[in-house]
């Protein structure tokens, strides 16, 4: 299957102020039904604010040559959710299973995004 790397810069762009909207401020809200502690998901949502900047600004320079920002950014997502699940087995005890679920989520989706982007960055 072929994606358009420019529509998979602006899903990742969009899922990561989704990110990090809920991390920053809806669960954070919420953090005693959550469990993470709320400096854990203020430093996700800044990183889900980097790799937001990162991918908006690839939508509006990256012309050619995409490859390499692919790769950058998929790579990026893999280290997220790396982080991320360190932090979840770090935390385990304190995650609600609301917590466990919407981290377990973020995390499928986020991957098969990396997937997606890696292997588009490859062909």
């Amino acid at each position: 299957m072929n994606y358009n790397p420019k529509k998979i810069f602006i899903i990742d762009y969009v899922g990561a102020i989704i990110s990090s909207f809920m991390l920053g401020i809806v669960l954070a809200y919420i953090q005693p039904l959550i469990g993470m502690p709320k400096t854990i998901l203020y430093q996700l949502a800044i990183v889900a604010l980097i790799l937001m900047t990162y991918s908006g600004l690839c939508v509006l320079l990256i012309k050619k040559n995409y490859k390499p920002f692919l790769t950058t950014i998929g790579i990026a997502n893999v280290c997220y959710c790396i982080a991320s699940v360190y932090l979840i087995t770090v935390y385990f005890e304190q995650l609600t299973t609301l917590g466990l679920s919407y981290f377990i989520i973020e995390k499928v989706i986020v991957l098969t995004l990396a997937f997606i982007e890696i292997k588009t960055a490859l062909k």
